[in-house]
């Protein structure tokens, strides 16, 4: 079976690769290598980085860089660092970096244009959850998390996080602290670029793309913006699930809204999610 599962990973990955060369060969991407910026769209995981890909894709001069998601939960290797120091003109590469201070330094020192993506703590821990519990059973913490006794259990031990595994909810958010105090990073929230599809709204979907292009410094109508914003919430990435807003009240029961908010402690608030911390399931 996980032989299966990794065959058809790959597979949809080699897809994924081919289909963004061959937009990549478009007349504004190859004006693009000459002109468009560089782009590290950074992001939370399972926070939506399929949606601000969509929206780059999009973008005119735009190209995505061929690697799989660059993530580095420890100190920056030489590895992430050759796959940043190598974005090119017109190129944007996805990935899950926390603040390591070599990073930033290279962002800055390349003049890469630098966008976080992040999305309700909560939505992000059932979409954790549901991932490595049955959408990619070759996942390490697969294995782990399938010797807990049932499904509220498993996602107990999400929020709480698992030594080698999963990082707790305070920790992974931690990890990114520096991003939200750096000037020259575009913070973009999940809810706010999913549109109506996926429970946001349209206006502020709008707005959302017109303050990523004015970030990156590309150039780009009302009308593309507008067709931006209508063809990017799609069903079939690879790691889709449901991808609404909210979802975690659905999910969530009295006991993991009390571990979450213990573990979370200020989080939402700091965040904008919630004004307080009385807030509470369905």
């Amino acid at each position: 079976m996980k032989i299966i599962v990794k065959t058809n990973r790959a597979i949809v990955f080699s897809k994924k690769i081919l289909r963004t060369q061959l937009m990549g060969l478009r007349l504004s991407s190859i004006k693009g290598r000459y002109t468009a910026p560089k782009v590290l769209t950074n992001s939370i995981p399972k926070a939506g980085t399929n949606l601000m890909e969509r929206v780059l894709m999009l973008m005119p001069g735009m190209r995505m860089a061929a690697s799989r998601t660059v993530l580095d939960w420890g100190e920056c290797s030489s590895k992430t660092e050759r796959k940043l120091i190598n974005i090119k003109k017109g190129q944007f590469l996805n990935a899950h970096l926390p603040s390591h201070k070599k990073v930033i330094d290279i962002v800055d020192r390349k003049n890469i244009k630098s966008i976080l993506m992040i999305r309700d703590p909560r939505d992000v821990v059932i979409s954790n959850y549901k991932y490595v519990n049955e959408i990619d059973i070759t996942h390490p913490t697969h294995k782990i998390i399938s010797t807990l006794n049932d499904d509220n259990e498993r996602l107990l031990a999400v929020i709480r996080g698992i030594d080698g595994a999963i990082a707790s909810v305070d920790e992974l958010w931690r990890r990114f602290d520096y991003w939200f105090n750096d000037s020259n990073t575009l913070i973009v929230k999940y809810e706010d670029l999913v549109g109506p599809l996926g429970g946001g709204n349209l206006k502020t979907q709008v707005y959302t793309v017109k303050n990523i292009a004015e970030h990156i410094g590309v150039n780009i109508s009302s009308d593309e913006i507008e067709y931006i914003a209508k063809n990017i919430y799609s069903s079939k990435a690879s790691t889709f699930r449901k991808g609404t807003v909210g979802g975690w009240k659905k999910t969530f029961n009295k006991e993991h809204i009390q571990v979450f908010k213990k573990q979370s402690k200020d989080l939402l608030i700091k965040l904008g999610y919630e004004s307080n911390n009385d807030w509470e399931g369905s």
